[in-house]
């Protein structure tokens, strides 16, 4: 995984993070969409958050995470997030541009219910954000 943001073992973590939310402070076409597995006090959820169209907002999903990992891994820009009930595990991704918003609500619903074709409406109508975060790091056609 190529690293955007990882407070794991750091020293001058505050610092970091808000060089890496002025890095990612870039918008973009469409809203992002944070599909999370959470690792709860009673067990693993699975969720969704749009988180607006600005890069950085990645950076902002975190508040009861004591240690995260953010990164590109296998062509997904992707977060983990412990914290004293467990691990949280986040995939960023935005809409297509001109999806409908009957498709759009399609999908959260997906996500929401945790559907059997969650995973197709995603691929269908939301793309990567690793060109977009690549391009910030000069990460020439990097997968992750």
């Amino acid at each position: 995984m190529n690293f955007i943001y990882s407070n794991k073992n750091e020293e001058d973590t505050d610092l970091d993070f808000e060089d890496e939310k002025s890095n990612l402070n870039v918008k973009i076409d469409t809203d992002i969409i944070a599909i999370a597995d959470l690792g709860l006090w009673n067990g693993r959820k699975h969720g969704y958050k749009v988180i607006g169209n600005n890069l950085s907002s990645i950076l902002r999903v975190w508040d009861s995470c004591d240690t995260i990992e953010i990164g590109v891994d296998k062509g997904n820009v992707v977060g983990i997030g412990y914290h004293h009930d467990g691990t949280n595990y986040i995939t960023f991704r935005k809409f297509k541009e001109g999806i409908t918003e009957k498709a759009r609500d399609k999908v959260i619903e997906a996500i929401y219910n945790n559907s059997d074709n969650e995973e197709s409406l995603i691929k269908r109508n939301t793309r990567s954000l690793a060109p977009e975060v690549n391009a910030i790091y000069g990460w020439r056609n990097c997968r992750g």
